[in-house]
C-alpha cells in the first residue's frame, strides 16, 4: 500500500492523504489561519468555536476583506501558510470565499457581503475564542490517585 494511505478493510475504504497535509491540531490549524489573517491585514476577525454544535468543523473562521482582490489575497496566503493545495470555493469572485482546512473553516467575505449572509449572528451561540486563547497550551491536572 501506498504510504500515505489510511486504510480501513472492513469498510472498504482507502483514503489518501497527501503529503504536504500532514495531521495537525485544529487549535494550532485555526492559531495560524487567524495569525495570517492578521498579518494580511483581515478585519473583524472572530474565531468561533462550533465543536459542540456541529460535527462537522471545530473552529470557524470569520474575517472581512476591503475588496474581493484582498479576499483572494487572503485565501491564497491562508492556504500557503497551512502548506495545502486545497481549493477554495467562491474564490473566482472574491465576495464570500470559503476554505475548508478539514476542522477548520476560515470564512473570509467582502466586507458589504459579510452583513449580508450575517453568519456572526446565525453562530451567536458558539463560544468566540481570540489567538491568544488557541496559543495557550492547555495543562491538564494530573489524576488523583484512589488508595483503596
Amino acid at each position: 500500500m501506498h504510504p500515505h494511505c489510511t486504510s480501513f478493510p472492513s469498510f472498504g475504504i482507502i483514503f489518501y492523504v497527501r503529503p504536504e497535509e500532514q495531521l495537525i491540531e485544529p487549535r494550532a490549524k485555526a492559531l495560524l489561519a487567524a495569525e495570517t489573517a492578521q498579518s494580511h491585514k483581515a478585519q473583524d476577525l472572530r474565531i468561533l468555536h462550533v465543536n459542540s454544535h456541529c460535527n462537522y468543523a471545530d473552529y470557524f473562521i470569520l474575517m472581512s476583506a476591503t475588496s474581493t482582490r484582498h479576499a483572494r489575497a487572503l485565501a491564497d496566503s491562508i492556504l500557503e501558510a497551512q502548506g495545502t493545495s486545497r481549493q477554495a470555493e467562491g474564490y473566482s469572485h472574491g465576495e464570500w470565499v470559503l476554505l475548508d482546512l478539514g476542522d477548520v473553516i476560515v470564512h473570509i467575505f467582502y466586507k458589504p457581503i459579510r452583513a449580508v449572509y450575517n453568519l456572526d449572528k446565525l453562530w451567536s451561540h458558539a463560544r468566540t475564542v481570540t489567538p491568544s486563547d488557541l496559543a495557550r497550551k492547555r495543562t491538564r491536572r494530573p489524576a488523583k490517585r484512589r488508595h483503596l
